[in-house]
């Protein structure tokens, strides 16, 4: 319950201040006029407590269960206060306007009908000096304010995911050009290798061959000294390459993770806890840039997909593989399809003979890991 409390916004504790507020009025004035109670003072304040707790309580697991028991509970100690003081019947507006703020689809079929028309014509009958017409007028607009301000509620809530899914696509276009930079530092790297390593080593074995066929001591000079350079630049381009390439230019998986994981956070405002089993070890490129998209995917589609707001990473170090799970606690789906994003991370595991797997149930969030072996991984 407290989890619940932690993500509630503004208006939750308006509600919940005027809740306290109208409750506490009624506690008090029910010490003031005890003596004309025709029930015992102490069941009347369990039925003050029971009125004010159960309906919130249940509003934080189903808001159906809350309209139930608000009307009931709530509407039961209004008509009972009413039947003895006429005027108390104001004390429903208050639960007029909470329940038509807390009234959703098509609840406000039966909500508007009972709290205006039924319940009104219960404190009529049990206060015929009160006006049947005049409450119907007082509890209609209570129900039309609440019902505005359910709009505003809704308003707030659609901007609030809009703002959050802004979030998530700017962060993810960020580890978007981070990845593809990597990348094509990468294949530039390899491409240098491959041509102009290539070519230098032509070049030298091109000039030894000529060493035979150089007469003067002049020419062998020169030769040996055109070998030299050669060799010399074909030591500073792959000092440069692995340079490019050296473990200590560029943080571990644990950090790039963990580094992934801190900004989707940030960005996200979803909480994303980061765990680690074994020693980490050396891993390749295209299994770390692998690792660092599948979590990249996950973490986007756990917020955008399944609304979920508690996260946990996982990543594991075994002698035989290296395992990433993700799991969320949001809707999850029963007909879950992949996409474009999920398929591609398939395929980079794959071309790693590793795979990738995605275990996802209404109401059990998603859980997405990624395996890869390790023998792949030290290639």
């Amino acid at each position: 319950m407290l989890d619940m409390v932690k993500y509630w916004f503004w208006y939750d504790w308006i509600m919940l201040g005027v809740r306290i507020l109208v409750s506490v009025s009624i506690a008090i004035t029910t010490f003031d006029f005890q003596d004309s109670l025709t029930l015992p003072i102490w069941i009347i304040i369990l039925w003050e407590i029971i009125a004010f707790s159960v309906p919130w309580v249940a509003l934080l697991f189903n808001y159906k269960y809350y309209l139930f028991t608000e009307i009931l509970l709530y509407g039961g100690l209004c008509i009972y206060l009413t039947s003895l003081f006429p005027g108390a019947n104001v004390t429903f507006l208050i639960s007029v306007f909470l329940i038509a703020a807390n009234s959703q689809h098509l609840s406000y079929y039966w909500t508007a009908p009972t709290t205006v028309f039924i319940t009104t014509g219960i404190f009529y009958a049990v206060a015929p000096s009160n006006s049947y017409w005049i409450m119907v007028t007082n509890y209609g607009l209570a129900y039309v304010m609440g019902f505005a301000f359910h709009l505003l509620i809704v308003n707030h809530k659609q901007n609030e995911a809009i703002r959050k899914q802004n979030a998530v696509l700017e962060q993810y276009m960020s580890q978007i050009e981070r990845i593809t930079l990597a990348e094509e530092r990468n294949r530039l790297s390899s491409e240098l290798h491959d041509t102009v390593g290539h070519a230098y080593t032509s070049i030298i074995m091109g000039m030894e061959t000529l060493r035979t066929e150089l007469a003067t001591e002049m020419g062998i000079q020169r030769l040996d000294s055109l070998l030299e350079m050669g060799r010399k630049s074909i030591e500073d381009v792959r000092g440069y390459l692995h340079q490019m390439d050296s473990p200590c230019q560029s943080p571990s998986l644990i950090q790039s993770l963990q580094n992934l994981g801190a900004e989707f956070q940030e960005h996200a405002q979803v909480n994303v806890s980061f765990r680690t089993f074994g020693e980490e070890y050396q891993l390749s490129r295209q299994a770390k840039i692998a690792f660092i998209r599948c979590l990249q995917e996950s973490l986007t589609n756990a917020v955008r997909h399944g609304q979920g707001t508690e996260i946990i990473v996982s990543l594991q170090f075994d002698e035989q593989y290296t395992r990433l799970e993700v799991q969320d606690n949001g809707k999850g789906n029963v007909e879950w399809q992949e996409g474009f994003g999920m398929n591609a991370m398939k395929e980079r595991a794959m071309n790693l003979q590793g795979h990738l797997s995605v275990y996802t149930k209404p109401e059990e969030g998603m859980l997405v890991t990624c395996t890869i072996p390790r023998q792949t991984e030290i290639k």
